[in-house]
């Protein structure tokens, strides 16, 4: 440590007690100082700025700038004459009794301030106060309000220059935590989706508002700061205004509170208001949140009145009606009932809480609605309806009709259920299964009676036709016999013999006619596949027109195969191919289609002419026994031919159609099914 003039000598200190005395104590009070203090030597630093300065250096900044190691190069030149331990503990200096290097100390983020205290010397200043950043020795960004100052008798040289350094940390972090406190409540407010609003509560002026107040309100920002009177204009009632004021003194602080607030356009919000009083700059102030809730109020009046129609339906429906939740196992109690479930069943609504669906099923019907499946069966389907049987209070038991179905609230399922008694449904349905089953065996005994009927009238035809041919038989061989004999014979007498001869043919043909009727009725069919080309063909050639009348002409498509009792087809064709020919053999060139098409599962053969037709308002009487559209005297027959036709292709299973107009043909459709067997 270099050798100071004003210091005292160890002699001259030996031989004054009490001036040893004080150095002693301001020795040991440097030493065990809190605050860190060293003194340095600036000596050597002072010499290489006089030298610069006498090489023509003025401006030291830009000179520092340019060459920026000549800090560290002065730093170099600076000697630590003594620190005491707090600096030693701040800095992370060893307990050395030999002071350190200033270097050893320095950073980078010190060097500005050795270069304000650089400049100082340079304007001949003993003083500099300012603020350093440093690292200290625990590792700690901490920060220090430093006072340089020269020590009196030193100023023209700086050879004893003593620092003290207060460490500011705590409140500089302080302020910066208090700088960014504010700066997050400026962002918060500022970008809030809610509005924001700060007011006096002396005399209710705005201080300040964000963009969100002035969205909802529609003033701009100017119209808002400051303004004493916009308290009356925003608020619908200014009354609350001032409750809202007597409940903040009260209470401390106000939350949700509901008001209306009117906009610059004259429109109402619905606002929810949540405020707490704070101080600025002595003045008590009001920071208010509001939210306007003006969707949401309507959204809540919806789902009331929507509520209110839902619970009248509940309570107006004319069936029991209950609620419960869809559990995993067993039964849910009920959460809710309707007053018609309280009446049938004999339970207070309370006591309808207690119970569940099992409480009131019969035994058979817990064991089926009860288990996994039918819980399965509620959450796939959209509603299940069933039968079941319920039990009342009293111990009264009667079927109904369940219609549940889930829905979900709050994230829950419930099932709701529609009971319906079908007591007299089940009465209803009992008397009509009885009164069915009586008409069923009516019916059957009506059958039975009307079989019985039909075959003693098929065995009645039968043998009536079969008695009658004999005697016929004799009465045209006798009158051919009488004929015979008798020789010379008038024209009158010999018109009646022939009228005799006539009348018993034509009754031999219906007598043979009824019998083929009532073969057809009786016979057993043996269906097979038959070939209707084939069938056709061999009819078509037994028809040949009389001497002098025109050819057919015969149009038949191919035909194919059904499935019939060949002879009886045989005999339709018979009976249709001939009525064609017949009645249109008046015509110059007869013409004669035969054909077919398949259509949904049935064979549909058409068969048409163009003869004389028929009258289509007697259609329906064609196929009826005995029945005839024409004069006897121009074609020939007896009227069951058709009759004959309707009997075999109902016996196969199918339906025969005719139309026609007079003068212009007909046309009769068979309609047989396909792939079936005939009865």
């Amino acid at each position: 440590m270099p050798e100071d003039p004003e210091a005292e000598s160890p002699e001259r200190l030996s031989k004054s007690p009490s001036r040893a005395n004080d150095q002693a104590s301001l020795q040991s009070l440097f030493a065990e100082a809190p605050i860190p203090i060293w003194e340095e030597d600036y000596s050597r630093v002072k010499k290489r700025l006089d030298k610069l300065q006498a090489e023509g250096v003025t401006d030291f900044p830009s000179y520092f700038r340019q060459h920026p190691e000549e800090l560290t190069r002065l730093a170099r030149m600076v000697k630590v004459l003594r620190l005491n331990r707090a600096a030693r503990v701040s800095a992370g200096i060893p307990d050395d009794p030999d002071p350190p290097n200033l270097e050893a100390v320095f950073s980078p983020e010190t060097y500005p301030v050795f270069q304000q205290q650089i400049m100082a010397m340079l304007k001949r200043e003993t003083r500099y106060s300012g603020n350093s950043v440093t690292t200290a020795g625990d590792g700690r960004r901490r920060h220090y309000m430093l006072q340089w100052m020269v020590a009196p008798g030193h100023e023209d040289d700086y050879s004893r220059v003593t620092v003290t350094a207060i460490d500011v940390t705590g409140a500089k972090e302080t302020e910066a935590a208090l700088r960014q406190s504010e700066f997050k409540f400026a962002s918060a407010f500022r970008s809030s989706p809610d509005a924001l609003m700060i007011s006096s509560m002396v005399d209710g002026r705005y201080i300040d508002v964000n963009d969100s107040f002035l969205r909802i309100s529609g003033y701009t920002r100017d119209e808002v700061i400051g303004n004493r009177n916009l308290v009356e204009k925003i608020w619908e009632d200014p009354r609350e205004y001032k409750d809202l004021l007597a409940r903040l003194r009260r209470e401390g602080g106000v939350k949700d509170f509901s008001v209306r607030f009117i906009t610059r356009k004259g429109e109402r919000v619905c606002i929810s208001l949540s405020c707490e009083p704070l101080m600025l700059e002595k003045e008590p102030c009001l920071l208010s949140i509001a939210r306007d809730v003006t969707q949401l109020e309507k959204a809540r009046l919806a789902l009331t009145e929507s509520e209110e129609k839902y619970r009248r339906l509940f309570t107006s429906i004319n069936e029991a009606i209950f609620v419960h939740p869809l559990e995993q196992e067993g039964f849910a109690r009920f959460t809710e009932v309707n007053d018609v479930a309280c009446e049938r069943y004999g339970y207070s609504r309370d006591e309808f809480r207690k119970l569940t669906a099992g409480d009131i099923s019969a035994p058979r019907d817990i064991q089926i609605r009860g288990g996994i499946e039918g819980r399965d069966k509620l959450r796939s389907e959209k509603q299940v309806v069933f039968e079941a049987e319920h039990i009342t209070r009293a111990g009264k038991r009667f079927p109904v009709e369940i219609s549940s179905s889930v829905f979900r609230l709050h994230g829950k399922e419930y099932v709701l259920s529609l009971v319906r008694d079908i007591t007299e449904r089940q009465r209803k349905k009992q008397e009509m299964e009885e009164w069915n089953r009586e008409l069923e065996a009516r019916v059957r005994e009506r059958t039975s009676q009307l079989e019985t009927a039909n075959r003693d009238l098929e065995s009645f035809s039968y043998s009536i036709s079969h008695d009658l041919r004999a005697p016929l038989r004799h009465i045209e061989g006798f009158v051919r016999l009488l004929q015979s004999r008798l020789k010379d014979l008038g024209a009158l007498e010999t018109h009646y013999i022939e009228r005799i001869v006539q009348a018993s043919s034509r009754m031999h043909h219906m007598i043979n006619d009824l019998l083929e009727f009532s073969r057809i009725g009786r016979s057993t069919l043996h269906c097979i596949a038959v070939d209707l080309d084939e069938l056709v063909a061999e009819v078509c050639a037994a028809l040949r027109p009389e001497p002098g009348k025109p050819e057919v002409e015969w149009r038949i498509d191919s035909l194919g195969s059904v499935c019939g009792d060949p002879q009886l087809l045989h005999t339709m064709f018979e009976n249709l191919l001939g009525n064609a020919f017949k009645f249109s053999s008046l015509e110059e060139s007869p013409l004669i289609e035969v054909s077919r098409s398949n259509q949904d599962g049935h064979a549909c053969i058409r068969i048409k002419d163009n003869g004389i037709g028929f009258d289509p308002n007697y259609a329906h009487k064609l196929f009826d026994v005995f029945q005839r559209l024409h004069d006897d005297g121009q074609f020939s027959g007896t009227g069951i031919g058709l009759a004959n036709v309707k009997r075999i292709v109902e016996r196969h299973g199918g339906r025969i159609t005719a139309t026609g107009n007079i003068g212009k043909g007909a046309v009769f459709t068979v309609i047989l099914p396909l792939n079936e067997t005939p009865t």
